[in-house]
């Protein structure tokens, strides 16, 4: 998703995106023009919950519970978890990363709530990589209990002096020692900043990290009953170390000497029993207990205990010991500590008793001699215990990825537990063979990648879709609360339902993908087997592949630089197999005979058939026809030159028109370049078509789909970072796209959207607010916008959209040649309003937005001057 120019995603711009988005037109504003008549129906997964890093139960009524996801918004439980109901408001950020309560329980206290946004770690609704981070916008607060939620203006992006700090917060803590006269509450964040407000977070006071000074990525605050403060700062930061304040303002450092030079996240938490007492997760590069996963990476981390004697707490005042030979390293891969490079860390006390500790990374493990030896550990939750490839178990009713732990306040037996795959309890964390209960039925927050439906059976319920660390997934019904399986384990990627039904195909991250014969009624494997090339290598983390639309039994896969195909997948027998196979595989010679660049999307023609197209991870885009015999060359149709250049991004989707392999869209994913092009013939040419979702702060696309209707019409779809579109008007770069679903899919990131011709059923896969579906016949079901158009005159063309409108028109022209253009806006009475053009302007389309959010209702005249040519429309603002 990086801008290419500079390699990071662009600085805050999933809340410049959303400030984008919410000047398109939308089918909530019924001055759009056609308003929608569909039906967005939400799908679950009922009972698979999303990316959970924050959760907490009130501390006067236990049975209301919150809970934050990392792309999903706050959510909130008033009767333990039975049913949930989202408390963040579709439009605004949604990335939660932490939580606390003033638990304080006196006048009206416990109210107040604060949340911290922005995930600094291990984002995956923005990608992968370097520079690949959707971050947040500051601190949100409620006082109402978690009902509803509004940001703190003086955390917010667009009103802080220095504002990197704000976009990504690690923790957040409150001080229940504090006067009933204040509400004091810190909070860490990135590089290295560590602030304290002492009202309720409407101004801040800076303790660690300023802008001029090398600050450390990583950083923790935590504060106990009796008001004493713990910071940590990761290695990489000038005020680097452990810190500790007895008034939350004057901090000594109290890092071991013995403490490792390098360090990155440190995860803290004290003694409730006896507050003196914490212990020290940290991630510790070459210190402390390796381990090496099933990837074969190797990290090192560490376990302190602290305890506080005297005075400042430093050097005598405290005494360390070091209980890193004792964190799990035995048994299978998945039985030893791991915390994924600092993703996924957690540690806690039993609140009874001081020599029960929990620690979460993978999995979750307790001690019940404080990890002062190892023959007291019990691995508990997360992985299976002896756990190993290929088949990898889960430990019973638990998920892997800790993320937090909580404990009840009234039953300390109780514990819960968020992690990737939501919320997990159990009623005796002590016990020797702990029994975990989901409870976040109705908590639907699953990060979807991808989703398909039965495309041979009109009427059939059946999808199958691919999610972040929660499998790929299947569902038989249209009722919401029917429970999700999971056929095949791992992260969710690619999915199919081939034959009618009769086989469908898994992928997992990474390129291993399976064949599955499936007991469709009750959502169970009956028989697979893997069938991924042997050979193949370079795969993306969501590898592309597509069977041929018109004939099952032939696929296409892509391999790194190479494209390969399988000639019958029917001869590929259910073994059960966990292996890579040769069984009917062809590969193509260099199919991306450039260095650096992998296949990264694949589409096959359905008439007329056997044309492939294929993307890259850097601009190009090929075509081969007749592919589905030998290896033919593949033709280079990418557009190097011109207005129409592609950007040096990546290829995320090509969409060929089902009725014309001819006809075809591709998408780059990247911010801030062109990302959205068609072709009518075959890639001859290509012209621009992203229109009104083009410009500064723009969105990232990352889907599309092309729709035809038995009337004759044809919807354009879309899924992008902001939301759902779509438009049935192509204008070139003058095309005006509609957001759909605004209140009911809202801003969610959408990674893909599948159409079922038959039927004409819509599936949008979601990440963090799981599958919408519509049934889509008509284009009076969308929400489009009808044009006023001038006649042409010389090959001018004069539009307006929406018309009317109610805060933003978009005015498109196009132009035969090279004119001086005069583009104004009048009043009814005929005064000028605004110049919104007055220079030579190129020949082609052009599309201009013109701003009334200040203008007074009623009618308004576009003049367009070209040349000697003139054209004006009305048009009409409303409110």
């Amino acid at each position: 998703l990086a801008d290419p120019a500079t390699g990071q995603i662009p600085y805050n711009i999933r809340n410049l995106e959303l400030t984008f988005a919410s000047g398109l037109p939308n089918d909530a504003h019924s001055n759009n023009g056609r308003i929608s008549n569909s039906t967005w129906n939400e799908r679950g997964p009922w009972n698979v919950g999303g990316r959970t890093r924050s959760f907490a139960a009130d501390v006067k009524n236990e049975g209301i519970l919150l809970a934050g996801t990392t792309s999903g918004g706050m959510w909130r439980s008033a009767d333990s978890g039975k049913t949930w109901s989202l408390t963040t408001n579709l439009a605004i950020q949604q990335g939660v990363s932490c939580l606390a309560q003033d638990r304080r329980l006196y006048h009206g206290h416990s109210n107040v709530w604060f949340y911290g946004s922005g995930e600094c770690y291990g984002q995956s609704a923005s990608g992968s990589g370097v520079g690949s981070y959707y971050l947040g916008n500051g601190v949100y607060r409620s006082t109402d209990n978690g009902q509803t939620w509004s940001s703190l203006p003086s955390t917010a992006l667009n009103n802080v002096q220095y504002v990197s700090n704000w976009e990504g917060i690690w923790s957040i803590a409150t001080d229940t020692s504090a006067p009933d006269s204040l509400c004091v509450v810190y909070a860490s964040m990135l590089e290295g900043f560590i602030a304290r407000s002492v009202d309720s977070g409407r101004t801040w006071t800076n303790l660690f990290g300023s802008p001029t000074s090398g600050n450390g990525y990583y950083t923790n605050v935590i504060v106990t009953p009796h008001g004493v403060v713990y910071a940590t700062i990761s290695s990489d930061g000038s005020q680097k170390g452990i810190w500790r304040s007895a008034d939350g303002i004057h901090f000594h450092n109290i890092t071991p000497p013995n403490f490792p030079l390098t360090y990155n996240r440190i995860v803290m938490n004290f003694a409730p029993k006896n507050d003196s007492q914490l212990y020290f997760l940290a991630n510790t590069p070459g210190y402390g207990m390796p381990d090496t996963n099933f990837q074969k990476q190797v990290e090192w981390n560490s376990l302190w205990k602290y305890t506080y004697i005297s005075g400042d707490g430093d050097s005598a005042g405290g005494k360390w010991i070091d209980l890193s030979a004792n964190l799990p390293h035995t048994g299978s891969m998945f039985d030893k500590y791991n915390c994924q490079g600092s993703y996924d860390m957690a540690v806690s006390f039993l609140p009874t008793d001081t020599s029960t500790v929990f620690i979460g990374g993978t999995d979750i493990f307790r001690s019940t001699s404080g990890f002062f030896d190892a023959s007291h550990t019990a691995h508990i939750g997360g992985y299976g215990v002896g756990a190993t490839l290929p088949d990898i178990k889960v430990y019973p009713g638990s998920h892997p990825d800790q993320h937090v732990f909580f404990f009840s306040p009234s039953n300390p037996l109780v514990m819960y537990t968020g992690c990737d795959g939501g919320l997990f309890k159990t009623y005796n964390d002590t016990a020797a063979n702990v029994q975990w209960h989901t409870f976040d039925s109705g908590y639907i927050t699953t990060m979807f990648y991808t989703v398909t439906s039965n495309h041979a059976m009109p009427g059939s319920n059946l999808l199958v879709a691919g999610a972040q660390d929660n499998d790929c997934l299947f569902d038989n019904s249209t009722a919401l609360t029917n429970k999700w399986t999971k056929p095949i384990f791992g992260d969710g990627s690619f999915c199919y339902i081939a034959d009618s039904g009769k086989t469908f195909y898994y992928e997992i991250t990474t390129g291993k993908l399976f064949k599955v014969q499936m007991d469709t009624l009750n959502g169970t494997v009956a028989a697979f087997n893997r069938i991924d090339p042997i050979g193949g290598k370079n795969y993306e983390w969501l590898n592309p592949y597509q069977p041929d639309p018109n004939n099952n039994n032939m696929m296409y896969f892509g391999g790194g630089k190479y494209l390969w195909r399988n000639d019958n997948l029917s001869a590929i027998p259910y073994s059960n197999m966990w292996d890579s196979i040769s069984t009917n595989w062809v590969k193509w010679t260099d199919s991306v005979p450039l260095n650096g660049q992998y296949i990264t999307a694949i589409a096959v023609s359905t008439i007329p058939a056997n044309r492939v197209y294929y993307g890259t991870s850097y601009q190009r885009v090929y075509r081969v026809d007749n592919a589905n015999s030998g290896t033919p060359v593949p033709v280079d149709i990418t557009e190097k030159t011109g207005v129409n250049m592609f950007p040096g991004g990546y290829v995320d989707c090509i969409a060929v028109d089902p009725d014309s392999a001819d006809r075809a869209i591709v998408v780059f994913s990247n911010y801030a370049v062109r990302n959205l092009f068609l072709t009518n013939n075959g890639g001859a040419s290509w012209s621009r078509i992203g229109g009104n979702l083009n410009g500064a702060n723009q969105p990232s696309l990352r889907w599309a789909a092309i729709q035809h209707l038995s009337s004759g019409d044809t919807i354009y779809w879309v899924a992008a970072s902001t939301g759902l579109y779509a438009t049935n008007h192509l204008l070139g770069n003058s095309t005006v796209w509609v957001q759909q679903g605004v209140n009911t899919i809202g801003n969610a990131v959408c990674d893909m959207v599948d159409i079922r011709p038959g039927d004409g059923l819509v599936a949008v896969a979601t990440h963090a607010r799981g599958v919408y579906t519509a049934n889509i016949t008509s284009v009076s079901q969308i929400a489009s916008v009808q044009p006023e158009t001038a006649p042409a005159v010389a090959g001018i063309n004069l539009t307006a959209y929406p018309n009317p409108f109610n805060k933003q028109a978009y005015i498109s022209f196009t132009l035969p040649d090279e004119r001086f253009v005069q583009l104004s806006i009048y009043d009814i009475q005929g005064r000028l309003v605004k110049q919104m053009a007055n220079s030579d302007m190129q020949q082609g389309p052009h599309i201009v937005s013109f701003e009334a959010s200040g203008n007074a209702c009623g009618i308004y005249f576009c003049r367009l001057q070209a040349g000697n040519e003139v054209r004006t429309i009305r048009m009409a603002l409303t409110r």
